[in-house]
């Protein structure tokens, strides 16, 4: 078994977890499918390079956040499973497959509690680690995450990148901060980090505070006690459907993280965006690293099913 110590040489003892978030991300490419689902390589979409980009950081599940009725369509297109780089082929076996390290992927809602109230796409990302929290922490405390790295799929990257630090994650302090063009995830770039338990709470406060409802309380009260409550304004009303990314991070300080710098990386929130990545060398495709369930995308197959004829 000396191939189980060199992996043991580059895996730590925590417990990490990929999140990447998918609802109310608020832009379109005007396409009959979600911005998402856009392909960046060979029948390699925007959603399979931010999962890419958790197995190659190392991660030991992924859990995305997406709305209940993308849920099934995503599933279907990306599947439950995918593969860690680093253990894909094990050159020590006679079946170079035996010792994969397969990492399961989760879809999640958003807790029902902060629905219609703070679920921005920032929040997804916070949802996605409170969920894997909550899951794993049912089994027993010891086996809650302690870092969790949050990946956009609309910041592309070569995820050989991570792969390069990755050593540095396992071993150090892994509340990672990515740089591109002096920017970081706490500007509002669609750029990767990691953080831990209590950061995650912090930023779970930090919304929550930021946040407001449709009506609060006047300080005063009725006569069989119940407090009196007015409407707010239309600026004021449910303000953390509306927070930006860097007002969600504001909790947070760039001395908190070790940090690292992306050579390449695009930020894509428009379709000229888009198209500055498709015209550039940076070509993401790692297809064998997820099982799919479906090669083909899902409304391609069901209008096919439906007598479509493809030689028209």
């Amino acid at each position: 078994m000396a191939h189980a110590n060199i992996y043991n040489n580059t895996e730590g003892i925590y417990k990490s977890v990929g999140c990447i978030s998918l609802q109310n991300y608020g832009f379109s490419f005007e396409q009959p499918f979600k911005v998402y689902m856009t392909p960046v390589g060979y029948g390699f979409t925007m959603l399979e390079a931010a999962i890419t980009n958790c197995l190659y950081y190392g991660v030991d599940s992924i859990w995305i956040t997406v709305n209940d009725d993308e849920l099934p369509w995503a599933k279907k297109c990306v599947g439950q499973l995918g593969y860690d780089p680093v253990r894909y082929i094990d050159r020590f076996s006679i079946n170079k497959t035996d010792q994969r390290k397969r990492v399961p992927i989760y879809f999640i809602p958003t807790f029902s509690r902060y629905r219609d109230y703070c679920d921005n796409y920032t929040f997804g990302f916070i949802n996605a680690g409170l969920m894997a929290k909550k899951v794993y922490g049912h089994v027993s405390s010891h086996c809650e995450p302690d870092y969790y790295f949050f990946s956009s799929p609309f910041g592309l990257l070569d995820p050989k990148q991570l792969r390069e630090k990755r050593n540095d994650f396992k071993s150090g302090n892994k509340k990672s901060l990515f740089y591109h063009n002096g920017q970081s995830a706490l500007d509002g770039v669609h750029l990767p980090m990691c953080i831990d338990k209590e950061q995650l709470e912090r930023l779970k406060k930090n919304t929550l505070s930021l946040s407001t409802g449709r009506s609060r309380t006047t300080g005063e009260y009725r006569d069989n006690g119940l407090p009196v409550f007015e409407k707010l304004p239309p600026e004021e009303t449910l303000k953390g459907k509306r927070l930006t990314a860097s007002e969600t991070y504001s909790c947070l300080e760039e001395d908190e993280f070790s940090h690292y710098n992306l050579e390449t990386f695009f930020n894509i929130e428009s379709w000229d965006d888009y198209v500055d990545y498709m015209s550039s060398d940076l070509k993401v495709n790692k297809r064998s690293l997820l099982k799919r369930k479906y090669v083909l995308h899902p409304m391609v197959k069901e209008t096919w099913k439906n007598g479509y004829d493809k030689t028209e």
